[in-house]
């Protein structure tokens, strides 16, 4: 079924210009040589016939439409806006690709330079390199090594990458470009890839974007530091896709944040996030899941504890199986003063919950918090006593736990406002397919004061007078 969903549900990449940049047209400065140019056409632009007429420093430039601007191509612009776009201004880089060097700086908006970045190529690189763009090295675990301050970008040219157990150090933050390869590790003792901060008083981060990561014991492991995926596919690890924890140094807090990826097709849980559990002292480490799929783990999808806030929107949890737990999410043992936490605008469907006891087969919060505007749908328990003959029992819990339930669709039933108990009518499920279709009762049947603007592919909420339940907003 994961295999399915795949190709039902293509995740956006971060390699493509938008659509204002790909239309800025080069411009040519029209010939010197009058003494005046046109007027101000009384919109606020001024027109030229050459780049003489423009009076404005901040528009010197007379683009080919005859107006003054301030670029009409790249070159004349720099620092902080290194992108000139489909109106003649100078704007911040948005994408990678946008750059020269390969690497926009997001928090900024500048283009890196190229001495900050460390390039690696699977095929043509040299082994032992110094990772420059003349001469990239081979492998990731040589751009590892050679992390530095103001050198904190992993670029990966396109490639399938056979290597694992690479370590990240844990004094330098990181950014790993994809740029869509691949890191296949075939070992099962070690992770793909792996950060841990060995001070109890040390804080780091790191960044992946745009790769797939595949095999190892786990895909990516995170110990004690930030961690940021975004469009990120993690899929056949032998035990845990992402794993987020503490190890045996507590206290040191951790964000996660988890955008755009695929977690699938692991051994054991799809995503696990723990955070400080110390005695006596507050947690501020916090979780985000967002516009995600989640499916066909063999333990939980997405399991979380210790943390003090958590948002869970706009994701496909299906097809994993909680091993004596929830099979979609599981949350338990809160830490003081925790935030609720927020469950809202997902799909969660065919879910199990395998073990000796009857429990909630799809969503447990052991953490109190809301769940709104959620389709969960198909979850059942396996009884396995361990005779070698598993039964499911006619009846199951989908939810239970500390959260409030609203305008939620929720196979069985749950008290609370708005909520519904109807077949979702998907488009497609035993092909992999939870989108809705125009007969499903969820369409149009969120709660009227949500505020979220998009679903999981990125069209905008809501497309007709309310929002839809679920991860999918249905288009006309």
């Amino acid at each position: 079924m994961c295999g399915l969903l795949c190709g039902a549900f293509a995740l956006a990449g971060c390699g493509s210009s938008s659509a204002a940049d790909s239309d800025a047209s080069p411009g040519v400065d029209a010939a010197a040589g009058a003494d005046a140019g046109p007027p101000d056409d009384g919109g606020g632009e001024q027109t030229c016939d050459s780049s003489s007429d423009c009076d404005d420093p901040t528009r010197s430039i007379c683009s080919s439409a005859g107006l003054c601007v301030e670029c009409t191509s790249d070159d004349h612009c720099d620092g902080e806006a290194p992108i000139c776009d489909g109106s003649g201004a100078c704007a911040a880089c948005a994408d990678h690709a946008e750059c020269p060097s390969g690497v926009c700086e997001r928090e900024s908006g500048a283009c890196a330079d190229e001495t900050a970045i460390l390039y690696v190529d699977p095929t043509d690189g040299v082994s032992g390199s110094e990772c420059e763009r003349e001469e990239p090295c081979r492998t990731v675990a040589t751009a590892t090594s050679r992390l530095a301050a103001g050198r904190p970008y992993i670029h990966l040219r396109h490639g399938i990458y056979t290597e694992g157990g690479i370590s990240f150090p844990d004094e330098l933050d990181a950014i790993l470009i994809g740029n869509g390869a691949t890191i296949q590790h075939s070992s099962s003792d070690t992770p793909v890839l792996r950060r841990e901060i060995d001070d109890e008083d040390g804080h780091g981060s790191w960044r992946i974007e745009a790769v797939t990561v595949e095999g190892g014991r786990h895909g990516v492991e995170s110990i004690r530091s930030d961690l940021e995926l975004a469009d990120v596919t993690v899929r056949g690890a032998a035990e845990t896709g992402v794993l987020v924890h503490p190890d045996t140094i507590r206290g040191v807090d951790a964000d996660v944040r988890v955008v755009r990826a695929r977690l699938t097709d692991s051994g054991g849980r799809g995503l696990h996030v723990e955070g400080n559990s110390r005695s006596g002292e507050p947690d501020e480490s916090s979780f985000i899941l967002s516009r995600s799929y989640v499916g066909g783990n063999e333990d939980t999808g997405v399991f979380v504890r210790h943390v003090s806030s958590a948002r869970i929107d706009n994701n496909f949890i299906v097809d994993n199986s909680g091993d004596d737990r929830a099979g979609a999410i599981h949350t338990e043992d809160p830490v003081d003063d925790a935030e609720p936490f927020e469950i809202e605008f997902n799909t969660i469907a065919d879910n199990t919950r395998i073990g000796e006891d009857v429990g909630v087969a799809s969503v447990r919060c052991g953490i109190g918090g809301l769940a709104a505007n959620n389709t969960v749908h198909g979850g059942r328990f396996v009884e396995d006593d361990g005779d070698g003959d598993p039964e499911s029992p006619a009846q199951t819990e989908q939810v239970g736990g500390e959260c409030d339930w609203m305008y939620s669709n929720v196979e069985g039933g749950v008290s609370g406002a708005g909520n519904l108990a109807e077949a979702p009518a998907f488009a497609d499920p035993d092909a992999g397919d939870y989108r809705l279709t125009p007969e499903s009762p969820e369409v149009g049947a969120a709660d009227p004061e949500a505020t979220l603007d998009i679903d999981f592919f990125g069209d905008p909420r809501p497309q007709g007078d309310r929002r839809d339940i679920g991860a999918d907003e249905l288009l006309p």
